[in-house]
């Protein structure tokens, strides 16, 4: 089990927006807040690979190149009973089957992965016997 949440995902540039399940990694790195999604998604926002800068990835499989928008994201969590956000964000295009959510963009919205292993998670503000479940993860296809 891991952590997903809800979110919303607006492209700043064209308005275009889509609710996804996002996988929270904290093991993802940033120097800025940045989620990576897949290239499917990224053209349902409008989000066009010319406007786009190339960089390199170190992942576990190792180098992959990926496609970088700088601040052309807005992502809200979305849990129900609240929403958290928006925070501008860098999209990276990348192969993948799911939106991931990178360590900074997990702290700008208030995420505390409270048993990762359990699929629980709070905001940072809720008290400590709070606690949410994972969010069921989208098909594939589905962003």
């Amino acid at each position: 089990m891991v952590v997903r949440v809800k979110v919303r995902i607006k492209a700043v540039s064209t308005g275009s927006s889509a609710e996804v399940v996002a996988l929270a990694n904290s093991g993802y790195e940033t120097e800025t807040p940045e989620i990576a999604m897949p290239r499917n998604l990224a053209d349902r926002l409008g989000l066009r690979p010319q406007e786009a800068s190339r960089d390199f990835y170190m992942t576990a499989g190792g180098p992959i190149e990926v496609l970088r928008f700088p601040e052309a994201i807005e992502i809200t969590v979305l849990a129900g009973d609240r929403e958290e956000g928006p925070v501008l964000a860098d999209a990276i295009v990348m192969e993948t089957d799911e939106v991931l959510l990178g360590d900074k963009v997990l702290g700008a919205l208030k995420l505390d992965l409270v048993d990762p292993a359990r699929g629980l998670w709070r905001f940072r503000d809720e008290p400590s016997d709070v606690l949410r479940q994972s969010a069921e993860r989208e098909h594939p296809s589905s962003p």
